[in-house]
Protein backbone atom coordinates (compact mmCIF):
# COMPACT_ATOMS: atom_id res chain seq x y z
CA UNK A 1 0.00 0.00 0.00
CA UNK A 2 1.29 3.47 -0.93
CA UNK A 3 2.33 5.68 2.04
CA UNK A 4 -0.43 8.18 1.29
CA UNK A 5 -2.97 5.37 1.27
CA UNK A 6 -1.71 4.33 4.70
CA UNK A 7 -2.09 7.91 5.92
CA UNK A 8 -5.62 8.10 4.52
CA UNK A 9 -6.51 4.82 6.24
CA UNK A 10 -5.12 6.12 9.53
CA UNK A 11 -7.12 9.33 9.09
CA UNK A 12 -10.36 7.37 8.66
CA UNK A 13 -9.64 5.21 11.68
CA UNK A 14 -8.81 8.26 13.81
CA UNK A 15 -11.98 10.06 12.69
CA UNK A 16 -14.00 7.10 13.97
CA UNK A 17 -11.89 6.86 17.14
CA UNK A 18 -12.40 10.56 17.99
CA UNK A 19 -16.14 10.13 18.49
CA UNK A 20 -15.77 7.31 21.02
CA UNK A 21 -17.06 8.52 24.42
CA UNK A 22 -13.82 7.38 26.08
CA UNK A 23 -11.51 9.27 23.68
CA UNK A 24 -9.91 12.26 25.42
CA UNK A 25 -8.60 14.14 22.38
CA UNK A 26 -5.05 14.19 23.77
CA UNK A 27 -3.75 10.87 22.53
CA UNK A 28 -4.75 7.60 20.89
CA UNK A 29 -5.16 4.76 23.37
CA UNK A 30 -4.25 1.64 21.34
CA UNK A 31 -6.20 -0.72 23.61
CA UNK A 32 -9.30 1.45 23.35
CA UNK A 33 -8.92 1.62 19.59
CA UNK A 34 -8.43 -2.14 19.26
CA UNK A 35 -11.19 -3.25 21.60
CA UNK A 36 -13.89 -0.56 21.44
CA UNK A 37 -13.51 0.61 17.86
CA UNK A 38 -12.41 -2.55 16.05
CA UNK A 39 -13.99 -5.15 18.31
CA UNK A 40 -10.73 -7.02 18.90
CA UNK A 41 -9.62 -8.71 22.11
CA UNK A 42 -6.15 -7.97 23.53
CA UNK A 43 -4.64 -10.79 25.60
CA UNK A 44 -1.21 -10.98 27.25
CA UNK A 45 0.63 -14.30 27.41
CA UNK A 46 4.26 -15.38 27.48
CA UNK A 47 4.98 -15.98 23.81
CA UNK A 48 8.64 -17.04 23.83
CA UNK A 49 11.47 -17.79 26.21
CA UNK A 50 13.79 -15.06 24.93
CA UNK A 51 11.34 -12.30 24.03
CA UNK A 52 11.85 -12.77 20.31
CA UNK A 53 8.09 -12.80 19.69
CA UNK A 54 6.23 -9.72 20.90
CA UNK A 55 2.85 -10.10 19.23
CA UNK A 56 0.67 -12.57 17.34
CA UNK A 57 -2.58 -12.27 15.44
CA UNK A 58 -4.39 -14.13 12.68
CA UNK A 59 -7.46 -13.40 10.53
CA UNK A 60 -8.91 -16.91 11.00
CA UNK A 61 -8.95 -19.48 13.83
CA UNK A 62 -5.53 -21.02 14.43
CA UNK A 63 -3.68 -22.53 17.41
CA UNK A 64 -0.38 -20.98 18.51
CA UNK A 65 2.08 -22.05 21.23
CA UNK A 66 2.33 -20.05 24.47
CA UNK A 67 4.44 -20.64 27.56
CA UNK A 68 1.92 -20.80 30.41
CA UNK A 69 2.77 -23.52 32.97
CA UNK A 70 4.79 -25.20 30.25
CA UNK A 71 4.06 -25.28 26.56
CA UNK A 72 0.38 -24.89 25.78
CA UNK A 73 -1.68 -24.11 22.69
CA UNK A 74 -3.75 -20.96 22.55
CA UNK A 75 -6.67 -20.90 20.11
CA UNK A 76 -6.67 -17.58 18.28
CA UNK A 77 -10.24 -17.01 17.15
CA UNK A 78 -9.61 -14.53 14.37
CA UNK A 79 -10.51 -11.56 16.62
CA UNK A 80 -7.69 -11.73 19.18
CA UNK A 81 -4.31 -10.04 19.47
CA UNK A 82 -1.80 -11.86 21.65
CA UNK A 83 0.95 -9.75 23.20
CA UNK A 84 4.05 -10.78 25.14
CA UNK A 85 3.30 -10.64 28.87
CA UNK A 86 6.70 -9.05 29.47
CA UNK A 87 5.42 -5.87 27.81
CA UNK A 88 3.47 -5.23 31.02
CA UNK A 89 6.69 -5.10 33.02
CA UNK A 90 7.46 -1.74 34.68
CA UNK A 91 10.85 -1.94 32.96
CA UNK A 92 9.18 -1.60 29.56
CA UNK A 93 8.38 1.86 28.24
CA UNK A 94 4.73 2.57 27.36
CA UNK A 95 5.91 3.52 23.88
CA UNK A 96 7.24 0.02 23.24
CA UNK A 97 4.03 -1.61 24.44
CA UNK A 98 1.79 0.80 22.54
CA UNK A 99 3.69 0.46 19.29
CA UNK A 100 3.67 -3.35 19.49
CA UNK A 101 -0.10 -3.42 19.98
CA UNK A 102 -0.69 -0.92 17.18
CA UNK A 103 1.62 -2.91 14.93
CA UNK A 104 -0.67 -5.92 15.36
CA UNK A 105 -3.70 -3.71 14.76
CA UNK A 106 -1.98 -2.60 11.58
CA UNK A 107 -1.71 -6.22 10.47
CA UNK A 108 -5.43 -6.71 11.01
CA UNK A 109 -6.32 -3.60 9.02
CA UNK A 110 -3.93 -4.51 6.21
CA UNK A 111 -4.90 -8.15 6.01
CA UNK A 112 -1.65 -9.33 7.59
CA UNK A 113 0.54 -7.49 5.09
CA UNK A 114 4.28 -7.03 5.40
CA UNK A 115 6.13 -5.77 8.45
CA UNK A 116 7.15 -2.40 6.97
CA UNK A 117 3.58 -1.31 6.05
CA UNK A 118 2.34 -2.48 9.46
CA UNK A 119 5.03 -0.38 11.15
CA UNK A 120 4.19 2.69 9.07
CA UNK A 121 0.50 2.28 9.77
CA UNK A 122 1.18 1.77 13.49
CA UNK A 123 3.04 5.08 13.59
CA UNK A 124 0.26 6.88 11.72
CA UNK A 125 -2.39 5.38 14.01
CA UNK A 126 -0.56 6.30 17.22
CA UNK A 127 0.28 9.78 15.93
CA UNK A 128 -2.44 10.77 13.43
CA UNK A 129 -1.31 13.76 11.39
CA UNK A 130 -4.29 15.91 12.38
CA UNK A 131 -3.79 15.18 16.08
CA UNK A 132 -0.04 15.69 15.90
CA UNK A 133 -0.32 19.02 14.08
CA UNK A 134 -2.95 20.19 16.56
CA UNK A 135 -0.81 19.27 19.54
CA UNK A 136 2.28 20.88 18.02
CA UNK A 137 0.34 24.06 17.31
CA UNK A 138 -0.66 24.18 20.98
CA UNK A 139 3.06 24.00 21.82
CA UNK A 140 3.74 26.85 19.34
CA UNK A 141 6.12 24.50 17.54
CA UNK A 142 8.40 26.05 14.94
CA UNK A 143 9.50 23.90 12.02
CA UNK A 144 13.19 23.11 11.77
CA UNK A 145 15.66 20.81 13.50
CA UNK A 146 14.76 19.24 16.81
CA UNK A 147 15.79 21.42 19.74
CA UNK A 148 19.07 20.82 21.51
CA UNK A 149 18.39 19.83 25.11
CA UNK A 150 21.26 22.04 26.31
CA UNK A 151 20.80 25.08 24.05
CA UNK A 152 17.00 25.14 23.98
CA UNK A 153 15.82 23.32 27.12
CA UNK A 154 12.28 24.75 27.06
CA UNK A 155 11.49 23.49 23.56
CA UNK A 156 13.23 20.21 24.34
CA UNK A 157 11.07 19.76 27.43
CA UNK A 158 7.93 20.52 25.40
CA UNK A 159 8.97 17.88 22.88
CA UNK A 160 9.55 15.30 25.63
CA UNK A 161 6.20 16.08 27.27
CA UNK A 162 4.42 15.64 23.95
CA UNK A 163 6.01 12.21 23.42
CA UNK A 164 4.99 11.17 26.93
CA UNK A 165 1.43 12.39 26.46
CA UNK A 166 1.09 10.58 23.14
CA UNK A 167 2.44 7.39 24.71
CA UNK A 168 5.31 7.03 22.24
CA UNK A 169 9.08 7.13 22.44
CA UNK A 170 10.87 10.38 21.67
CA UNK A 171 12.58 8.68 18.75
CA UNK A 172 9.25 7.50 17.30
CA UNK A 173 7.82 11.00 17.63
CA UNK A 174 10.86 12.57 15.98
CA UNK A 175 10.77 10.14 13.06
CA UNK A 176 7.03 10.70 12.60
CA UNK A 177 7.50 14.47 12.65
CA UNK A 178 10.26 14.21 10.08
CA UNK A 179 8.07 12.05 7.86
CA UNK A 180 5.38 14.74 7.95
CA UNK A 181 7.88 17.50 7.21
CA UNK A 182 7.51 19.02 10.69
CA UNK A 183 11.15 18.75 11.72
CA UNK A 184 14.59 17.72 10.52
CA UNK A 185 16.72 15.01 12.09
CA UNK A 186 20.44 15.41 12.42
CA UNK A 187 22.49 12.68 10.76
CA UNK A 188 23.01 9.75 13.13
CA UNK A 189 20.50 11.20 15.60
CA UNK A 190 19.15 8.74 18.17
CA UNK A 191 17.56 9.37 21.54
CA UNK A 192 17.57 6.05 23.31
CA UNK A 193 18.11 2.36 22.62
CA UNK A 194 15.21 -0.03 22.22
CA UNK A 195 14.28 -2.21 25.24
CA UNK A 196 14.21 -5.92 24.50
CA UNK A 197 14.08 -9.10 26.51
CA UNK A 198 17.39 -10.56 27.61
CA UNK A 199 17.50 -14.23 26.49
CA UNK A 200 16.89 -16.54 29.41
CA UNK A 201 16.64 -13.77 32.00
CA UNK A 202 12.99 -12.81 31.64
CA UNK A 203 13.92 -9.17 32.30
CA UNK A 204 14.18 -6.14 30.06
CA UNK A 205 17.29 -4.17 29.31
CA UNK A 206 18.53 -1.74 26.67
CA UNK A 207 20.38 -2.81 23.55
CA UNK A 208 21.20 -0.51 20.68
CA UNK A 209 20.76 -2.98 17.84
CA UNK A 210 18.85 -6.22 17.88
CA UNK A 211 16.29 -7.94 15.72
CA UNK A 212 13.34 -8.66 18.03
CA UNK A 213 11.55 -10.89 15.52
CA UNK A 214 12.31 -14.52 14.87
CA UNK A 215 10.12 -16.44 12.47
CA UNK A 216 9.22 -19.89 13.73
CA UNK A 217 6.83 -22.29 12.08
CA UNK A 218 3.61 -23.20 13.88
CA UNK A 219 2.36 -26.75 13.25
CA UNK A 220 -1.31 -25.80 12.92
CA UNK A 221 -0.82 -22.50 11.06
CA UNK A 222 -1.40 -22.89 7.36
CA UNK A 223 0.47 -20.43 5.09
CA UNK A 224 -2.61 -18.33 4.42
CA UNK A 225 -3.50 -18.19 8.12
CA UNK A 226 -0.03 -17.94 9.61
CA UNK A 227 -0.02 -15.50 12.56
CA UNK A 228 1.92 -12.28 12.23
CA UNK A 229 4.89 -11.55 14.45
CA UNK A 230 5.50 -8.05 15.76
CA UNK A 231 8.92 -6.65 14.94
Amino acid sequence: MHPEELEALADRVYAAYEVLPEADGLRVDPTLLAEKLLGLKVVYRRLSRDGSILGLTAPAPVAVPVLEDGLRWYALDGRTILLERGLLSPWVTPGRRNFTLMHEVGHRLLGLGGEAPANRLASALLMPRSLLRRRLAACIWRSGPLPDRRLDPDRWEAFCRLAETLGVSRQALAIRMEGLGLTELRQGWILRPTPVLVPGAGEWEDERCRDTTRERGTPSATPEHRPSRAS
